[in-house]
């Protein structure tokens, strides 16, 4: 037991003392030449935002964990039909730069603070409202965001919403994350996960087989932008227990949730479940379909929210997606 305690102690030593050297082949994303949004400094981070269509209302996208704007391009031109979309890289995922959190008036990677980074982004974009548009991670924080600014959300659109799965660490192991060396271990864990990767969207699709081309290289696009694996590591991190599952009688505007019949990540019964807990909830299930429902179907996916939008006076029965 002596030697163990010794080996252990030695270890920390070590991992306090030996420089840790950054991930390779890693590039600041504000000098790639080939990106069609634009970076806007919001509460002292350099958002990536991408933003499509001129009219009302304005459709704000919230990607999920591990993806990004990207994740949006099969849909984005239909809906931009519907009203102006906007989305954004929140921070920690894709073309958003990563700073150190002590560098910023606010711990932005946080996920109890995203609701007030989006409120930010909106009122620098001139947004008084929005249909908020959520996919998994990000629809925790549309949801969350309805809760605290509800004068700011006209509806929701909730799309295998992570409310009763959060995918965090357990409760038992966050204190652990505070212990100094973990602020250089965690990084180096967190570049596991390029491995992963590929199999990790894989599993998120109801048949793999359909996924185009393309769309590998776009999810790991962003293991190429500096720092990555910290910024992923606050995430990891700032994931704190929201419990909105308690609250959800205080949301009353209009709510679609759209869930895959397939989807192993959130499962449809929870989506199901979410849709009976919101006094003004409908669910769609879409067949055949894994985690990502906009992506596995865009063209059913802007329909439903184009035809949700218009039988709940959000938007003109002549508005776009196709109609």
């Amino acid at each position: 037991m002596k030697a163990v305690m010794t080996g252990l102690i030695a270890l920390l030593i070590i991992l306090m003392i030996v420089p840790i050297p950054p991930a390779s082949d890693t590039v600041d994303p504000r000098t790639l030449p080939d990106l069609t949004g634009d970076f806007i400094q919001v509460g002292g981070i350099d958002l990536y935002v991408e933003e499509k269509g001129d009219r009302a209302p304005a459709l704000i996208l919230l990607h999920g964990f591990a993806a990004g704007t990207f994740s949006w391009e099969p849909v984005v031109a239909e809906l931009a039909e519907v009203g102006t979309v906007l989305a954004y890289d929140r921070p920690g995922f894709g073309m958003t730069p990563r700073p150190d959190p002590a560098s910023l008036p606010v711990n932005w990677y946080r996920n109890d603070r995203a609701p007030e980074l989006l409120i930010k982004l909106m009122d620098q974009k001139n947004i008084t409202s929005a249909v908020l548009v959520g996919h998994s991670a990000g629809g925790t924080v549309a949801l969350h965001t309805a809760l605290l600014y509800p004068e700011r959300v006209q509806a929701l659109v909730l799309e295998a919403p992570a409310i009763y799965t959060s995918g965090g660490l357990p409760s038992w192991l966050r204190p652990f994350l505070t212990f100094p060396p973990m602020d250089r271990l965690g990084p180096l864990f967190m570049r596991l996960v390029p491995r992963r990767a590929d199999q990790l969207l894989e599993a998120a699709w109801y048949n793999p087989e359909r996924i185009p081309e393309g769309t590998l290289d776009a999810y790991r696009r962003p293991l190429r932008v500096e720092d990555w694996d910290r910024g992923l590591w606050e995430v990891v991190k700032g994931n704190q227990a929201l419990s909105l599952a308690d609250e959800l009688d205080n949301i009353t505007i209009p709510t679609l949730i759209i869930t895959g019949d397939s989807d192993t990540i959130v499962s449809k019964d929870d989506s199901v479940r979410l849709g009976h807990a919101l006094p003004s909830a409908e669910v769609t299930v879409f067949s055949q379909c894994g985690h990502l429902p906009h992506e596995e179907y865009p063209q059913r996916f802007t329909e439903t929210v184009h035809d949700f939008l218009v039988r709940k006076s959000v938007i003109q029965p002549t508005s776009g997606a196709g109609h």
